[in-house]
């Protein structure tokens, strides 16, 4: 391993060094005044240029559209309490339903009642219930259920 390391320093130390004048010179032109038939800047020309547009006409971009308010949805009726929330990638809802605790997550159906959870956010899970969107909100401390 040590003679491999070793080889390529060594190789690239010999590259390094044994560049010829060629290649590192600098080109006369460099170092050169511009020439006196040069053509100074016209603002004319930048003026043509402009109006030729090359990247196509500017459109300014349309403002986009305000959604209607969301309907307000109505607290759920069900026999059952949202305990707590965990908001992740993949959020769940500990949910009480009769005197036991459960995890569920998004799209997945309460264990009594023919409900799915629709949508998981920080304060209140989103469920469907016979064909309609019914809120299930964060249960208060103290509050019995």
């Amino acid at each position: 391993m040590l003679l491999i390391i070793s080889a390529k320093v060594a190789h690239s130390l010999w590259r390094y060094f044994s560049f010829s004048a060629e290649y590192t010179a600098v080109s006369p032109s460099a170092n050169k005044p511009p020439r006196a038939d040069a053509k100074t800047f016209d603002k004319n020309d930048v003026q043509l240029i402009s109006q030729q547009n090359w990247f196509g006409k500017y459109q300014p971009v349309a403002t986009p559209v305000k959604q209607p308010e969301p309907v307000p949805v109505a607290e759920t009726r069900l026999n059952v309490v949202l305990r707590g929330i965990a908001f992740s990638a993949r959020p769940g809802a500990v949910i009480e339903e009769g005197g036991k605790q459960q995890v569920y997550l998004q799209g997945e159906r309460l264990g009594s009642h023919n409900a799915v959870i629709e949508e998981i956010n920080r304060d209140h899970v989103m469920l469907r219930y016979q064909g309609k969107i019914e809120r299930l909100s964060l249960a208060e401390e103290g509050i019995p259920p």
